[in-house]
């Protein structure tokens, strides 16, 4: 995560993640490393208590109240061929089934029965089914409102936050169907063809990337929800920046592209690096049973034996100190290490205290 705040006043930010379990962290040099790996992964607005839904927006009691009464149901997306959206070249898929929900839909050419992409709504927002999910549980959350995405100003920063919340609601009731995952939701920053989708939009996903169909996922995808903020930006922060001012954040292929350019790919939980070799990266992900969110996060979930986000700044150093130990296997695997293991770099690095000093131990080896 790029920073933690304390949730006092207006630099008020939630927790970067949802976890299982709030069950301490296991420790050891390997979780420092993959800690450090998630530095780059997905920004995950953490669970709120109910008051905060009230309090941090507008409207926020009312949606409260509502969704109280709307229960999470089953995570049952239609089949391939169902979940296609027939729409002209260059329409907003989503755009398009919020105009068929709205009672304005055209019942040809399968129109009629876009309902079925549907998995919750509320008054205000609905969440969508995606035709190709880049993950095991996948899905859009927009206003039911038309909203193009360009349109998003400081007035609707308090739609944003409740669109946050609406998140936290339907990622509650995706755990209790799957404890064993971690998911996040957030503004994918990179824009697709002009059109493709238009309307102002968030993903709710898990942060496992083994899709359904495993063709679905692309390099690109995985870096838009696993490299950071700069890709995939918490709702909170974005009403923040609109409140402040600014426009909605974009990012273009080809800017995606350059910002990549020339690093390895790394699995996002554990820290393997895989250098271009996306296919095995994603059979690794198939396997990898690792959630190293769990090592940092944890120090600040349980205040009675750890420290509160609002003290010292741990959480802060810790992470900086993970990604510096990660940054300092990756030179040694560059140096031509890279045989003695991750964990064995790890523990050189450790009981050595420097890069330098490790370098030279490694070397009589």
């Amino acid at each position: 995560p790029p920073s933690w705040r304390s949730r006092s006043g207006a630099s008020r930010r939630a927790l970067l993640l949802f976890k299982p379990d709030d069950s301490p962290p296991s420790g050891g040099v390997g979780s420092v490393v993959a800690a450090a790996a998630v530095q780059r992964s997905a920004c995950v607005a953490r669970e709120l208590p109910e008051g905060d839904l009230a309090d941090g927006a507008a409207g926020g009691e009312d949606l409260r109240r509502e969704l109280a009464s709307l229960p999470i149901g089953r995570y049952a997306p239609p089949p391939g061929h169902m979940a296609q959206v027939p729409i002209d070249g260059g329409a907003c898929w989503v755009r398009e089934v919020l105009t068929c929900l709205s009672g304005v839909q055209r019942k040809s050419r399968g129109r009629g029965g876009l309902s079925r992409l549907v998995f919750h709504r509320s008054s205000e927002f609905v969440a969508l089914y995606v035709a190709q999910p880049k993950t095991s549980m996948h899905l859009i959350v927009t206003p039911t409102r038309l909203l193009r995405r360009r349109d998003v100003g400081a007035s609707e920063a308090p739609l944003v936050r409740r669109l946050g919340r609406y998140a936290e609601h339907l990622i509650r009731g995706l755990r209790a169907a799957r404890p064993d995952l971690h998911f996040g939701a957030g503004l994918r920053v990179r824009i697709g063809p002009a059109g493709a989708a238009a309307q102002f939009h968030a993903h709710v996903l898990s942060l496992d990337f083994v899709p359904p169909r495993p063709c679905n996922l692309e390099r690109k995808h995985l870096e838009d929800f696993t490299v950071g903020g700069s890709h995939f930006l918490p709702l909170e922060e974005l009403a923040q920046r609109l409140e402040g001012g600014q426009a909605v954040p974009t990012l273009s292929m080809d800017e995606m592209t350059a910002s990549s350019a020339g690093k390895p790919l790394s699995c996002h939980r554990c820290g393997h690096l895989f250098g271009d070799a996306f296919a095995q990266l994603c059979r690794h992900l198939a396997h990898c049973d690792a959630w190293p969110l769990d090592a940092i996060a944890g120090a600040a979930l349980d205040g009675k034996r750890r420290p509160k986000l609002a003290d010292s700044g741990a959480v802060q150093v810790a992470s900086d100190i993970c990604m510096q130990r990660l940054e300092e296997v990756e030179k040694l695997e560059e140096m031509g290490f890279g045989a003695c293991g991750r964990d064995a770099l790890l523990a050189a690095l450790e009981a050595e205290g420097s890069l330098e000093r490790a370098v030279a131990v490694l070397a009589v080896r």
